[in-house]
C-alpha cells in the first residue's frame, strides 16, 4: 500500500497541474478541474480538453504556449 501511495500522490499532483494549465490555455479558470469529481460531466470534460483549441494569442493567464519561445 505504501509503495502505491508513494506513486499515486505525485502522479495525481502532475495530472491536476496539467489539467489546470490546459484550462488556462482555453482562458478558463483552473477551478474547472473540480468538475472532474462529477461523474456526469467527466466524459464531456475529457472531450473538451482533448479537442478544443486553446485561445489564440495571449490571454489573462499568459501567452500562447505554442508560440512562446524559451531562451536557450
Amino acid at each position: 500500500f505504501l509503495v502505491i501511495l508513494v506513486y499515486l500522490v505525485p502522479a495525481a499532483w502532475i495530472m491536476v497541474a496539467a489539467q489546470v494549465k490546459r484550462w488556462h490555455d482555453m482562458n478558463l479558470t483552473g477551478w474547472m478541474v473540480a468538475l472532474n469529481f462529477t461523474i456526469i460531466a467527466l466524459p464531456v470534460l475529457l472531450i473538451v480538453m482533448g479537442c478544443v483549441c486553446g485561445t489564440r494569442g495571449p490571454n489573462r493567464y499568459g501567452g500562447d504556449p505554442r508560440k512562446t519561445v524559451v531562451p536557450a
